[in-house]
């Protein structure tokens, strides 16, 4: 009989994300994978109004996740 081998599980390592609906994706990265807003801030940049930015987390790291809004017109 073969013996089993240990599973290794992948590691999220600073993916960023820019989507139209960030409010949603922060509340379905909250529930699902137990993430944490490390940051997050309105207008980061100021040529960019309207834009909203968080990183997320469920470890250590400051973050796994960057969340960025896309800029409506």
């Amino acid at each position: 009989m073969a013996e089993r081998s240990e599973v290794r599980h992948s590691a999220l390592h600073h993916v960023g994300i820019t989507t139209g609906k960030i409010d949603e994706m922060l509340l379905w990265y909250s529930k699902v994978l137990g993430m944490k807003i490390n940051f997050e801030k309105v207008n980061p940049a100021a040529n960019l109004p309207g834009v909203k930015a968080a990183w997320v987390t469920n470890d250590k790291a400051n973050h796994r996740i960057a969340l960025r809004s896309i800029v409506s017109t």
